[in-house]
C-alpha cells in the first residue's frame, strides 16, 4: 500500500512542527513537541508492521550478495568497464526480438488477447 504522505515529507513536516511550534502547550498541558514525537513513534510502529525492519547499508549489501542480486552502483561499474574494453551491454543498441519473453512486446508490455 502506498502511503498518503510520503515518509520523507512526513519526517520534514514533523521536524518543522517541532522546530517552529514545539514549545506550544496543548489544551491538556502537553507540549506539541511531545505529541508530535508520540505520533512519529506510532507511524514508525505501523510502517515496521507493514514493511518490516529497516536495514543498514551493510545489511542491504549483504542481502544483495546472498540473494544473488547486484546493486545499481556495481552494475554501473561493470557497464563502464565493458565500455572501456569496447564491449556493449545487452541493453544498448538494437533489441533482438527473439530474446523477448513470450507474451511481451519490445517495450516490455505484456500482450493480452489477440
Amino acid at each position: 500500500p502506498e502511503p498518503v504522505v510520503k515518509p520523507p515529507d512526513f519526517i520534514e513536516i514533523a521536524k518543522a512542527m517541532i522546530r517552529n511550534f514545539g514549545n506550544v502547550k496543548l489544551g491538556d498541558g502537553t507540549l506539541l513537541k511531545d505529541r508530535v514525537m508520540e505520533i512519529v513513534g506510532e507511524a514508525e510502529q505501523v510502517s515496521t508492521e507493514i514493511y518490516g525492519e529497516s536495514m543498514t547499508a551493510e545489511e542491504q549489501q549483504d542481502r544483495m550478495w546472498n540473494d544473488g542480486t547486484i546493486s545499481v552502483f556495481d552494475l554501473e561499474t561493470l557497464e563502464q568497464q565493458a565500455e572501456a574494453m569496447g564491449e556493449t551491454m545487452p541493453w544498448h543498441g538494437e533489441m533482438d526480438e527473439s530474446k523477448f519473453i513470450e507474451g511481451f512486446n519490445a517495450k516490455g508490455v505484456k500482450n493480452i488477447g489477440g
